[in-house]
């Protein structure tokens, strides 16, 4: 959320162990997935994320701790949308929203979870951290 605020997102991206491949901030995680930031830019100045690439055996790990990472903050995200699946062309995907009102402004955060058809498959997961400033 810092960078939302205009901290700097090389210095963090780098503490946090991404390395910066070409133009992008990349981490490679254990079983050939992977997590690619995208921070906030001047076409979107409030809005970062993530696209996370893993087997689709972890994808309901990942939701649970972005979950705990909502909770946990200050003040705590409220869940608004439990993570259903889509319907019509959607329907391959599932989807979470949790959103909070800080003196910032009112912060969203929604994770989109590409929904696999056997449990080795490396699958999508897009979360978006937006903040409507106040």
């Amino acid at each position: 959320m810092p960078v939302l605020s205009g901290a700097q997102v090389q210095s963090r991206a780098r503490a946090a162990g991404f390395t910066d491949r070409d133009g992008q901030w990349a981490i490679a995680e254990e079983g050939g997935g992977q997590i690619v930031l995208r921070p906030p830019d001047a076409s979107n100045p409030h809005v970062c994320g993530a696209n996370v690439t893993a087997p689709a055996a972890d994808a309901a790990a990942l939701r649970q701790a972005v979950g705990r990472w909502a909770q946990a903050q200050s003040p705590p995200f409220r869940m608004t949308s439990p993570g259903a699946p889509g319907g019509g062309s959607a329907a391959h995907w599932s989807s979470a929203v949790w959103v909070a009102k800080t003196p910032s402004g009112a912060l969203s955060l929604a994770l989109g979870q590409e929904q696999a058809t056997t449990e080795d498959q490396a699958v999508q997961s897009n979360l978006v951290l937006s903040l409507s400033p106040s």
